[in-house]
């Protein structure tokens, strides 16, 4: 008699082995991967959506503190500068000699920046145009913006924030009666 193999199909018995041979994962394990996957793609993408609105709003406020900023140049150097905000439109531009503000200077105000209030003087403006002048001397009057997201939450509220007209320093103000009484204070 000859000896059973002890490796490949006839191992020690000389029978054909009885395995649970698995050629692929079963239907359960694969909807559980699946399912897996799915919530991880979607942590990740709920964590990008809000820094990705975040650095939009960073980057609205940047330009329109360079808008700012190069109304008070252009108007120094001898150009008529105005500041121009769109509150029904939703953007903001600089006007130089009176002409409409060019694509160049003009900031669309995306889903994560909204300006929904501002006030300047004892007026505040809800919709519509507001326009400020700036002196030869690169002044603006000073004003108060509320400015969030469109959809503002308790996470991510609107915030009031003052533009000083001497300086053009932005501050973030506390509340509607704190930004009130600076600019009463501003007048």
């Amino acid at each position: 008699m000859t000896a059973a193999p002890t490796w490949g199909r006839f191992a020690t018995t000389g029978q054909p082995r009885r395995t649970r041979g698995r050629k692929a994962f079963s239907l359960l394990e694969t909807v559980l991967v699946v399912l897996l996957v799915g919530m991880l793609a979607a942590a990740v993408g709920w964590t990008t959506r809000s820094a990705f609105a975040r650095s939009t709003a960073q980057a609205t406020w940047s330009q329109l503190d360079w808008l700012d900023a190069a109304a008070r140049r252009a108007a120094q150097s001898g150009t008529p500068a105005m500041l121009v905000f769109d509150l029904s439109e939703h953007w903001a531009g600089l006007s130089l000699d009176g002409a409409k503000p060019a694509g160049v200077y003009r900031v669309q105000l995306t889903k994560a920046l909204q300006v929904t209030e501002l006030w300047h003087g004892a007026q505040e403006t809800f919709s519509g145009r507001v326009t400020f002048r700036a002196s030869s001397q690169g002044v603006l009057p000073t004003y108060v913006l509320l400015a969030g997201p469109r959809e503002a939450t308790t996470e991510n509220p609107s915030r009031w924030w003052v533009r000083a007209g001497g300086s053009g320093q932005r501050v973030e103000i506390a509340d509607r009666y704190a930004a009130r009484e600076v600019l009463n204070a501003m007048r």
